[in-house]
């Protein structure tokens, strides 16, 4: 489970479907109030639940077949994991109401486990409390330690688009709703890209496998989201059997380019026999067959066994066929001009200039390359650039104010800033009068104006008006943290778990750096105040500190410490663990170290797509930015030939 709650809501979720099956019917994702350092979310169903004498071997055994799965249901099963692993999280609990008889079933994350010695009534106020009108089973996870609470847009945006989820988010006869603590209820569905293009429908034999599989791919207009490793993507090519998604794949073609602009779904029942046929293989003691030789399903829950000899046959046979809309997408998009060597040395050098300009204009940057402010006689006459903008507490920042040339009655123009904070002054604008200067290379006027963070929690909304032109704002969003500690450093707020003061750091060879962790004063008192740390890769990253000791923050009821480190070669994922005492408690962070720690990369490409655009702007998860030239658009013609 690897302490991410929404592999656990996954395994919940697609439980509570399986008991559904082909009926309607509707699950309830409830996350609920912190309780000292514990919180926990729940899950509802109401299918058929689980007769009490069932619960023991169906929940707490490990190994046990016991889905349906192993019966030909269309369920997804993994060989009686599945549900005992939510106890990995703190604990796991499953009130079931069966019938006329209630059950109830825990599991402690050390496998442990209390049943009810007997079935009781489902009388009507044990079904109120559980919300349980029928038949069905109320899952409660509690989460302690490292386990973190998501926020609520986050839990919207990836329940929904989880890959393993997509098929639920999109069936009709599946209602699935997220309760948030104090948030209305909200409605989770997944709404397809109505604008794709269906360009394949195949159907084709998978060599030495029996059964058809079935592929429908589709092309997107623009490059969909996502890659290996992202459990959101939009990209790829969904492997289905039954009712299961197992992963979404490009096969050899994750890395072209062109990939991304095409998904689809390849339904092959033939997984689940597979599956079947080496779990009873297993049971029998029997030796597994040559072309089933393990599992085809991943235990780790990271889809399809890539080493399988059916997943290397299903992609023989699928390949071709992205292949050839590939190619046939890649020659319309042929450039237009021939790319010398020397307009290849120019745009690199140029990249790398912009990249340096872009770590302090990035916001503006992103804004005028992606959209087009300038001289627009379509766009706002006056504007703040972000017109959204997070600070923690204390922090100071650098906002534009950008107006059309023809929106100024007369030069120089002059801007008036008011900012008006809940609570009064605690955000901080200078200065309050501009004077717009002219930008003759993007045909607007503008200045620039310095904001600073007070020292509480706060929402504020910044005003400039210009005479001619309709007023703009901006709104400044202050967050909690916590100022001048006693190394001068700012912190997030007082931690609710032991981690360090960031998930992912960058460091260059031959330089050292100083890890912050954190951890609550509950766990110091419970397992005392000393640190080991390790690294996965001791060749790439020194840990001058294996051994460090927690001390209690000026700032606030927590400990902290540092840990330096030194980068000693390239290496793109350094994982570092600091364990508490002699607890399970850890804190994980990831370091690449490279030769240069100057921010992201910038490609500048040249290429050709439709639309007036002169450009594209596309930033992949790492942050690397590639700005593609439009060589069929006039401006550029006249360069490119």
């Amino acid at each position: 489970m690897r302490s991410d709650i929404f592999r656990g809501l996954v395994e919940a979720v697609t439980n509570a479907d399986d008991a559904y099956g082909e009926r309607e019917g509707a699950i309830i994702i409830r996350v609920h109030r912190t309780h000292g350092r514990v919180w926990s979310a729940s899950i509802l169903d109401h299918a058929t639940g689980i007769p009490l004498k069932e619960m023991e071997h169906r929940l707490a055994t490990l190994g046990a077949r016991t889905s349906g799965y192993e019966r030909g249901a269309r369920v997804r099963g993994n060989r009686g994991r599945g549900a005992k692993d939510l106890a990995a999280y703190g604990a796991a609990r499953w009130d079931s109401i069966a019938g006329s008889s209630y059950g109830v079933l825990e599991i402690e994350r050390d496998g442990r486990y209390r049943i009810a010695r007997e079935a009781q009534p489902a009388t009507r106020d044990l079904r109120e409390r559980l919300g349980i009108a029928e038949d069905g089973t109320l899952v409660t996870i509690s989460c302690r330690g490292n386990v973190t609470r998501p926020r609520f847009e986050t839990m919207v945006n990836k329940l929904e688009r989880l890959v393993p989820l997509r098929g639920i988010m999109q069936d009709p006869a599946r209602t699935v709703a997220l309760l948030y603590l104090d948030e209305a209820p909200i409605r989770l569905r997944y709404t397809p890209d109505d604008t794709l293009k269906h360009v394949a429908h195949e159907t084709f034999e998978i060599s030495n496998y029996p059964g058809l599989a079935e592929l429908d791919l589709y092309e997107a207009r623009e490059p969909l989201p996502g890659g290996p490793g992202d459990p959101t993507r939009e990209n790829g090519i969904f492997l289905q059997s039954g009712r299961a998604v197992h992963e979404a794949t490009l096969f050899g073609f994750e890395m072209d380019p062109y990939g991304s602009l095409f998904t689809g779904i390849l339904r092959w029942e033939a997984i689940d026999r597979l599956v079947r046929e080496f779990d009873e293989r297993d049971e029998r003691g029997r030796e597994p067959s040559r072309s089933n030789p393990f599992s085809i399903i991943s235990r780790m829950r990271e889809g399809l066994e890539k080493t399988h000899p059916a997943y290397e046959a299903l992609r023989r046979a699928v390949e071709p066929v992205l292949a050839e809309h590939i190619e046939r997408r890649r020659a319309e998009d042929a450039n237009l001009a021939a790319e010398t060597p020397q307009t290849r040395r120019r745009l690199s050098r140029l990249a790398r200039i912009v990249t340096r300009f872009s770590l302090d204009k990035e916001e503006e940057l992103e804004l005028e390359l992606s959209g087009g402010f300038g001289g627009d006689l379509h766009a706002p006459a006056l504007r703040i650039v972000p017109h959204v903008k997070h600070l923690e507490v204390g922090e100071t920042a650098v906002l534009s104010v950008i107006a059309r040339r023809d929106a100024a009655r007369e030069l120089p123009a002059e801007v008036q800033l008011e900012v008006g904070s809940e609570p009064s002054g605690a955000v901080a604008v200078w200065p309050q009068r501009l004077t717009l200067e002219e930008d003759a290379a993007r045909r607007v006027l503008r200045a620039s104006f310095n904001i600073r963070a007070g020292n509480a929690r706060a929402d504020a909304t910044i005003v400039a008006t210009l005479a001619g032109a309709a007023p703009c704002s901006a709104e400044i969003k202050v967050l909690e943290a916590h100022e001048g500690s006693d190394d001068g450093e700012v912190h997030a707020g007082a931690p609710d778990r032991l981690c360090f003061e960031h998930d992912r750091y960058n460091l260059a060879v031959g330089k050292r750096r100083l890890l912050r962790v954190l951890a609550p004063k509950e766990l110091v008192d419970l397992y005392g105040a000393s640190l080991m740390v390790r690294a996965d890769d001791p060749q790439a990253l020194d840990l001058r500190d294996d051994v460090a000791s927690l001390r209690r923050s000026a700032q606030g009821a927590w400990y902290q410490t540092r840990i330096c480190v030194e980068g000693k070669r390239d290496a793109p994922s350094v994982v570092v663990v600091a364990r508490l005492g002699d607890s399970l408690e850890e804190a994980v962070t990831t370091l690449v170290i490279g030769r240069e720690a100057t921010g992201p990369a910038m490609t500048i490409e040249i290429g050709q797509f439709t639309g007036a655009a002169r450009a594209r702007w596309q930033r992949d998860p790492d942050g690397n930015v590639t700005i593609t030239i439009n060589a069929s658009h006039p401006a550029a013609q006249r360069y490119l030939g």
